[in-house]
């Protein structure tokens, strides 16, 4: 909800797209009075909703990775664009 307020409510700091809706803009003052996320997260659903619709953005998405090791691969994490970098690397004993 802060990224909303902050970047496409109408006249906010970091609204650079000149994105302005009053109904949009009532609903996240809606969102930001909520204290439940469960009850908030329904508000977010059609605020994410209107953005989408309008074109403004484009929603990315991301994919499940997985990196499957042996358990004696000690100090690797896997990168998310799957660049291998072993130079923290080592096998345990």
């Amino acid at each position: 909800i802060q990224t909303y307020a902050l970047a496409y409510q109408t006249g906010s700091a970091w609204n650079e797209t000149g994105f302005a809706d009053p109904d949009f803009d009532a609903k996240v003052h809606k969102a930001n009075s909520i204290a439940d996320p469960e009850q908030r997260r329904v508000v977010m659903k059609e605020l994410q909703v209107m953005l989408q619709d309008s074109g403004i953005i484009v929603q990315p998405y991301w994919r499940k990775l997985f990196c499957h090791m042996k358990p004696a691969l000690m100090g690797y994490q896997m990168h998310q664009a799957y660049e291998q970098d072993f130079t923290r690397a080592w096998l345990a004993a």
